[in-house]
C-alpha cells in the first residue's frame, strides 16, 4: 500500500481485484499497466476491476510523518498511516514489534497527548475552583442579608 515515488513514500492510488486460480484477491497498486500486462501474460490471472482509493486528511498527514522510515519497514509504516497503530499496538501478536523505527514518533505523540490531558485536567480544576468561588460568594451574600 506504500511505495517509493521519487525517493519518498506514497500511498497507492488504486486497488486491483483479480481472480487467480479460482480465488478472488485484492491488492493495492500504483501501476495498473503492470497488472494488465501480468493478466495478459498469465492465463491463471483475470482482472476483475480497479478501484480508486480515497484517503482521509488524517491518513495523508500521517504519511508525511513516516517519510524517514527505511525500506523493509513499510508494512509497519502503512499500519500507522492507515490505522493510526504503532507496531507495538497491532492486534496480531506475531506482527507486534516493541523496538521499531516509529518509536521516536510514538513517544512524541504520547508526550503531546499527555500534555493535552494535563491541560484538560488543569482547565477542569479551574472550572471547579470558579464554581466553588461562586458558591462561596452566594453564601456570603446570604449571611450578609
Amino acid at each position: 500500500m506504500l511505495y517509493l515515488k521519487n525517493g519518498e513514500w506514497a500511498l497507492c492510488p488504486h486497488k486491483v481485484k483479480y481472480e487467480q486460480r479460482g480465488k478472488v484477491l485484492e491488492q493495492y497498486t500504483h501501476d495498473k499497466k503492470w497488472w494488465i500486462d501480468f493478466a495478459d501474460k498469465w492465463d491463471h490471472t483475470k482482472i476483475i476491476e480497479f478501484t480508486e482509493i480515497t484517503y482521509t486528511d488524517e491518513q495523508l498527514a500521517r504519511l508525511t510523518e513516516i517519510q524517514h522510515i527505511k525500506e523493509g519497514f513499510e508494512y509497519y509504516a502503512a499500519c500507522y498511516v492507515l490505522e493510526n497503530k504503532f507496531p507495538n499496538e497491532l492486534e496480531n501478536e506475531e506482527e507486534r514489534m516493541d523496538h521499531h523505527p516509529l518509536k521516536s514518533l510514538q513517544i512524541q505523540k504520547e508526550n503531546i497527548s499527555q500534555g493535552q490531558t494535563i491541560t484538560e485536567a488543569e482547565i477542569e480544576n479551574m472550572k471547579q475552583g470558579q464554581k466553588q468561588t461562586d458558591f462561596e460568594l452566594r453564601l456570603l451574600a446570604l449571611e450578609v442579608n
